[in-house]
């Protein structure tokens, strides 16, 4: 059982039965009751009741039959809806009297009252209008025991797509879900949109490698993914806020355009512009803009108090606060250059201060111009402290990057796209479109991306390496060949170049070709990559080499101890050339319910077999 299960199969009981039981208590009145979400041997435990009226209690439970123990005036009612043991509901002093046998005819009833008004009250608990969080969330709220198992963070998935999600969440969504997070439990939503709990990594690059895993397997499976939201969730806040909490998160996502966005994200934002709170400051940037046509927009940090109080003296401009010592600024263009425009705000901002100044400037004509400063700032930053940067195709490589780095591929691609319209001669913004399109899928797109790349810069050693790869990807070993020898011309000292080169030429055979190639890095005493190891190891092997191939492939069994390719090839080169059988055995018995065909050819299995007298 997942945690999925185990955690909804513990709690359901506990979070919707009380309401179940209310309503229950209208038509079949009794005084108290018990739910215990416990196996019957543990539940029977749990409150007074004789030891025979006990042994007979376990026998009827066992067969999911309710007792009525007459002697404690109570009913035992085991709960297992859709034949899932859920544990067990006890009702006290029932008013109720009757017969053995008229007990037979409705203890069943109340028993199938209760697991059919479960499934109902789950079902209502779980579904939910577009937008709004189910309240199985708000009934998880109130278990304290459950947060022990956390920390959670709330997973919003919204799909464009006719298929009903909702009633197939369990076959064709969430394993996907629980492929890409740990402590998954799905809390309800719509035909367009899921909620789960999730537990996420802390570190945004780690988190964007889970939410690139979750979008490529959504895509395969053509399940129209196209917002995903993960916001740390504090189970202390109450309901309402919580709620308004989510709108918030995703009223920021929108500002900032992005389909993918995580506290994680919102958090490295936070940093990287130098604000106390995201959320906020866009709330009140966006509301700055309005009204305010031919404007200059800048955004600049880090500012002192003498800076901050000539803003507050010059009646022509407007600003907004990001923290005690940034600003987005707003200043009405006149008929100047831009450049003397520029040394104007500078000037009225930083006066004669010899503080560096970072500032990103935007004018109001680009859509989102506060946005646009903010990138510009990254942008300037990334020049170095103090530096001026105005919003160009570079700044939105910036924020393409930026946004591929917290997982939202779409929104990179847009920005990208921005980007090569705006500045359609830059090599490196079609190189990083081109990878985007790579991890998107995208194989044909992205090979026209990196071609232009590789064509508007003959020199750009990543443009042509990453042609040479996707056409790899695609299939394509004749082109990635070209471009591949290509990349490692441009830069010789390339090992991962070196080796992409390497997988092609033992494709071909041209096994001396391989070993020439990654010799300079084999004789290294440095750390070589796996991949480099293994078909170096296979090249001496085809050319007769054991002596060599030996020594590699040892040295990747003492890095990666269970490596099957290399204890499979090590077996068969000391059953076949070091005619050490026993050694061969040592190996082969480390490969627990290997498949030796998906190493070796039909020969070199044979070989193995016979030299071990076993069956591979």
């Amino acid at each position: 059982m997942n945690f999925h299960d185990k955690a909804l199969a513990a709690n359901v009981l506990v979070l919707l039965g009380p309401q179940l039981l209310e309503e229950l208590d209208k038509i079949f009145p009794f005084q108290t009751s018990r739910i215990l979400p416990v196996p019957p041997e543990e539940a029977l435990t749990s409150f007074p009741i004789s030891s025979r009226q006990k042994s007979r209690a376990i026998e009827s439970l066992s067969r999911r039959e309710a007792f009525w123990d007459r002697v404690g005036e109570q009913i035992i009612i085991p709960i297992a809806p859709s034949g899932r043991y859920l544990g067990v509901v006890v009702l006290h002093g029932p008013d109720r009297d009757a017969s053995p046998d008229e007990a037979e005819s409705w203890l069943p009833l109340l028993r199938d009252w209760l697991e059919k008004g479960l499934r109902r009250n789950k079902m209502a608990a779980q579904t939910t209008s577009q937008g709004t969080l189910p309240m199985m969330l708000k009934n998880i709220m109130d278990q304290p025991a459950f947060w022990k198992q956390g920390p959670f963070n709330l997973l919003y998935l919204r799909f464009n797509t006719k298929k009903d999600l909702f009633n197939q969440e369990k076959v064709s969504v969430r394993p996907l879900v629980e492929k890409a997070f740990e402590n998954v439990l799905f809390l309800g939503g719509n035909f367009r949109e899921l909620w789960y709990l999730v537990t996420l990594p802390d570190d945004v690059e780690q988190g964007a490698s889970r939410l690139h895993r979750l979008i490529a397997n959504a895509k395969i499976k053509r399940l129209g993914l196209e917002k995903i939201f993960a916001m740390d969730f504090d189970e202390q806040l109450p309901w309402t806020d919580q709620k308004k909490a989510c709108a918030e998160f995703a009223k920021t996502a929108s500002l900032l355009d992005t389909d993918v966005f995580t506290s994680a994200a919102q958090a490295h934002l936070e940093t990287m512009f130098k604000l106390d709170s995201l959320p906020h400051f866009l709330q009140k940037a966006f509301k700055l803009k309005k009204g305010l046509e031919n404007h200059i927009i800048c955004y600049a940090s880090p500012l002192t108090k003498p800076m901050i109080k000539r803003l507050s003296n010059n009646k022509d401009i407007k600003f907004v606060m990001g923290s005690q010592s940034s600003a987005l600024v707003a200043m009405p263009l006149t008929k100047a250059s831009l450049d003397d425009k520029i040394r104007d705000l500078r000037k009225s901002i930083v006066g004669h201060s010899k503080k560096k100044v970072t500032f990103g400037i935007c004018l109001d004509s680009v859509p989102k111009p506060q946005m646009g400063a903010l990138w510009a700032y990254r942008h300037a930053a990334l020049l170095g402290e103090g530096k001026t940067a105005i919003f160009d195709d570079v700044t939105l490589n910036v924020a393409g990057d930026e946004m591929f780095g917290w997982g939202d591929l779409s929104g990179s691609l847009r920005q990208y796209r921005k980007g090569v319209k705006l500045g359609p001669g830059n090599s490196n913004l079609w190189n990083s479109l081109g990878v985007c399109l790579v991890h998107m899928g995208r194989k044909k797109e992205a090979i026209q991306a990196f071609r232009k790349a590789a064509k508007l810069d003959p020199s750009s050693f990543m443009a042509v390496y990453n042609l040479g790869c996707a056409y790899l990807t695609a299939n394509d070993p004749h082109n990635a060949l070209k471009n591949l020898k290509r990349a490692l011309e441009i830069n010789p000292e390339n090992l991962a170049a070196a080796t992409r080169l390497s997988s092609i030429l033992l494709d071909r055979a041209r096994y001396k070709e391989v070993t020439d190639l990654l010799a300079p890095w084999l004789s290294k005493n440095n750390a070589t990559p796996l991949e480099s190891l293994q078909i170096a190891a296979k090249a001496y092997w085809k050319l007769g080499n054991w002596t060599q191939a030996k020594r590699l492939w040892h040295k990747i069994v003492a890095a990666y101890p269970n490596n099957s390719e290399a204890l499979a090839y090590l077996a068969l080169g000391y059953a076949q050339k070091a005619k050490d059988i026993e050694t061969a055995r040592r190996l082969v018995g480390q490969l627990n319910d290997f498949d030796f065909g998906t190493v070796f050819n039909k020969k070199e299995r044979a070989l193995l077999s016979k030299a071990l007298g076993l069956p591979l």
